[in-house]
């Protein structure tokens, strides 16, 4: 039979290299299209498989399973691409039945004979999950995890480690690796890499993460592999959340729908640091009810002018009392006692459900919180009254140069995690196709970003309209309300 020689080069991706390098029982690899990320994974799996002991009998073991979403997305891409750098012809036996591939033709680094099971398992059914959290492996490959649930991940992590048995060399290394197409800053994926970071027992990180350059700079990986221009024709069309993802390797949103906000941008409109109330200052806090409540809180600073969305909260498949009670009411009695504010909702809350002849502005009052209904609960008459601040801005005096600095007037505090990522693209216009033509659904889709959303937009109509019922925290917590005048406005 004809030899086959696998020649790969790291020269190319440096940042594959050192993930390669990394011991750490959960490490993922993220950057753009073309950059290198999958083939480098392949590698691994061999390589890995490699380090392994060898048992009694002088073979080196290893299982993997190599896991993507679909069967679809496994069978066009995933396994493609193992394929081509361990064809089956050369290397081993490929069941394509169970997707099984037994690799004995690479021989591990001494020349000892290795036995490598790879196990390509997709999730679009139940009767697959429940296979692969049964499986024995010695470690797992999760092809664009992104895509996959945290809890299979987790799962995950209790099947590893398994497989050889110690008379047969035992595992030397186990653990899981990843590589993805960076998601939106509200995924799991984010959340455990870049905030949470576990850390093992003795201290040591559980995690590491690796991100490649964009591929539009001059770091750009495996360009060598790809046709001159690629990322250039690849911008062609495309939007800037598509770009900054696809392209920049960032973290990002990209939804098939129209933003209702195109003027929004995360690098202007999103606060560097955790926004704090300013005491002396009023607030606005706004609800909109149904099965979801949610809740914002914005001040406006006189000094620019300028509007800080300070704190947002949604209740899951709550009621408004729970909300208030769980949620609301003690971050109000922590965070801005003290503090006067103003009040205002969804206008249909004045509606009674017909479950319960309370109404959500019943609730608000009967708990210390008594609201005005906002002027209205249409898309046209709200969307105006949040747009128009993503195009203001203010003059700030750079304290290292003295020099007049234009900043965004509008600023969201960088926890309000669910709220930036409807402003990135998750709260959107659905797409339909008309006659073979695009148009979008005149209003936004409802979608739990959309919540918190409707709530900012009623919070910034009442900033419009006046400020009408003032209300107090004193140092007991929440107090009795206050009429304002009815001309009551910003001062």
């Amino acid at each position: 039979m004809e030899q086959f020689t696998i020649k790969y080069s790291y020269k190319d991706v440096p940042t594959v290299r050192r993930f390669s390098e990394s011991n750490a029982f959960l490490r993922a690899i993220t950057g753009p299209f073309g950059s290198g990320k999958s083939s480098g994974c392949v590698i691994e799996c061999i390589n890995r498989a490699a380090s392994q002991n060898p048992g009694q009998d002088g073979i080196r073991k290893a299982r993997i399973a190599v896991i993507r979403n679909t069967y679809s997305q496994l069978k066009d891409t995933t396994i493609k691409t193992f394929h081509d750098w361990i064809p089956p012809h050369y290397f081993g036996q490929y069941n394509q039945t169970a997707h099984h591939y037994f690799i004995t033709g690479i021989p591990a680094p001494d020349g000892g004979p290795m036995h490598i099971e790879v196990l390509f398992r997709a999730l679009d059914r139940p009767d697959h999950i429940r296979n692969l959290l049964s499986l024995e492996l010695t470690f797992a490959w999760f092809n664009e995890v992104r895509e996959i649930a945290r809890m299979i991940w987790d799962a995950m992590q209790g099947r590893v480690g398994r497989f050889p048995a110690v008379r047969d060399g035992g595992c030397k290394w186990k653990g899981i690796f990843a590589d993805t197409n960076p998601p939106d800053t509200d995924h799991w994926f984010y959340r455990l890499f870049e905030k949470e970071k576990p850390r093992n027992l003795d201290g040591t990180p559980m995690t590491e993460i690796f991100h490649q350059p964009s591929g539009r700079s001059r770091d750009a990986e495996n360009l060598t592999n790809l046709e001159k221009d690629y990322y250039e024709k690849l911008m062609l069309g495309k939007s800037n959340d598509f770009i900054r993802v696809y392209v920049d390797g960032e973290y990002g949103f990209v939804s098939d729908g129209k933003p209702v906000y195109p003027n929004w941008s995360p690098v202007h409109h999103v606060a560097p640091t955790i926004l704090e109330p300013v005491k002396a200052l009023p607030i606005v806090i706004a609800f909109d009810f149904a099965l979801h409540p949610a809740c914002v809180i914005i001040q406006q600073i006189p000094n620019g002018p300028r509007l800080n969305v300070l704190d947002a909260w949604t209740g899951m498949d709550i009621t408004v009392r729970r909300f208030l009670h769980e949620i609301v009411l003690p971050q109000l009695n922590s965070k801005y006692m003290g503090m006067e504010w103003y009040i205002t909702g969804d206008p249909s809350g004045a509606k009674r459900q017909d479950t319960d002849e309370r109404t959500a502005f019943l609730e608000l009052k009967d708990n210390g919180l008594p609201a005005i209904p906002a002027r209205s609960n249409t898309y046209t008459a709200r969307l105006p009254a949040v747009d128009s601040w993503l195009t203001k801005s203010w003059f700030d005096t750079d304290e290292k140069t003295g020099q007049k600095v234009q900043k965004s007037a509008f600023q969201v505090s960088p926890h309000c995690e669910t709220l930036i990522r409807g402003f990135n693209g998750a709260y959107m216009m659905r797409r339909i196709s008309v006659l073979g033509h695009d148009r979008w659904i005149d209003k936004p889709e409802k979608t739990l970003e959309s919540h918190e959303h409707d709530a900012l937009q009623y919070a910034c109509m009442l900033l419009e309209t006046g400020l009408k019922v003032r209300r107090t925290i004193n140092q007991r917590g929440i107090a009795g309300f206050e009429p304002a005048p009815p001309t009551a406005a910003w001062t």
